[in-house]
């Protein structure tokens, strides 16, 4: 299937991957009626392709983001480059994240950027980084039909904070990769994906 735009990837993708996921999150017993899916969602001048969201519930709090999705002209999002930038770092262990990103924080910048994170993908996760800072929240995806990137910003904290304390995603993110080879996989990581965003994201 050849897809010469974004245009064309978010038309597919809201065939094969996008209906049947929410399709699939519909049905679960635990999160039917209570997610609102939203394309093209706007807040502060940023603008997400897809935003889903906590719906109000019975006990008064009110409805959230909790995971985004952004969807890439086909051949932007390259898995090289995010193979490059990822690294076998066990996320509970403070001594090897620290050292993971110390090596980071000692190569030559990169458009006044410190990061393993080259060209395309420093772009793209910049990007999303962005959208998980407006939106309050630690889950974001990235899609261009034959790479999916699941990112989690699991330092963000998106709960409340005092007002003189400037948001940030923190220092690294949690990153899995599907590529074409994957494809079969691709559905159901991004339904464990949004299932875990909304199990982990607060009201």
């Amino acid at each position: 299937m050849y897809h010469a735009s974004e245009a064309d990837v978010v038309r597919a993708a809201g065939i094969y991957l996008m209906h049947p996921v929410g399709q699939a999150l519909n049905f679960h017993q635990n999160l039917a009626r209570s997610i609102t899916i939203q394309s093209e969602f706007q807040k502060s001048r940023m603008r997400t392709d897809i935003a889903y969201f906590k719906s109000p519930n019975r006990q008064g709090n009110p409805g959230r983001a909790f995971a985004v999705i952004e969807f890439k002209k086909r051949g932007v999002l390259s898995n090289a480059q995010f193979a490059a930038a990822t690294k076998p770092v066990d996320t509970t262990n403070p001594a090897q994240v620290k050292q993971a990103v110390d090596a980071a924080m000692k190569r030559p910048p990169v458009g006044g950027d410190r990061s393993f994170f080259e060209r395309s993908s420093l772009k793209c996760i910049k990007q999303v980084a962005a959208y998980a800072l407006n939106n309050k929240i630690q889950y974001a995806a990235l899609f261009d039909w034959d790479v999916l990137v699941l990112v989690r910003f699991s330092q963000h904290n998106i709960g409340p904070q005092p007002g003189n304390v400037n948001p940030s995603v923190g220092n690294w993110c949690e990153l899995t990769v599907f590529t074409t080879a994957e494809s079969h996989l691709m559905r159901p990581a991004l339904l464990g994906f949004l299932a875990e965003a909304y199990v982990k994201t607060p009201y």
